[in-house]
């Protein structure tokens, strides 16, 4: 691994068709072995909810100028739609929003309490 700092190689190898029977990985399995990948070697899906819901904030936050401003100059809102569904986008942005920071703070808990490498070979065999 290169983000260890140690030396880093190839190894190359070719895979044999299978000779006898048929695999027991359905497809329930292969969606759980996805998920695990996922959700313990990676923090993206957690830094993509962040990003949503900054990103959601700042849309809500922009909508609510226009609104004010539809309100006041021009007159023509529905009154109390606005309020209602501002308040539900607002929120629910800041929601994932601290979704985000604690899945942060959870994701280097992790990966601080397993610090450990995947592989340190010390001696080659030849």
């Amino acid at each position: 691994m290169s983000d260890l700092g140690f030396q880093t190689s190839i190894v190359k190898f070719h895979q044999n068709k299978r000779e006898l029977g048929k695999t027991k990985y359905n497809l329930f399995k292969m969606f759980n072995l996805a998920y695990n990948g996922l959700s313990s070697l990676t923090v993206k899906p957690l830094r993509f909810l962040l990003f949503i819901g900054l990103l959601s904030t700042f849309v809500s936050i922009m909508w609510a100028i226009y609104v004010l401003y539809a309100k006041f100059v021009t007159g023509g809102i529905v009154p109390g739609w606005a309020s209602i569904v501002l308040s539900i986008w607002f929120f629910s942005s800041i929601q994932l929003v601290a979704l985000g920071l604690i899945g942060e703070y959870l994701s280097n808990i992790f990966f601080d309490v397993k610090k450990r490498p995947r592989f340190i070979i010390e001696n080659e065999v030849e």
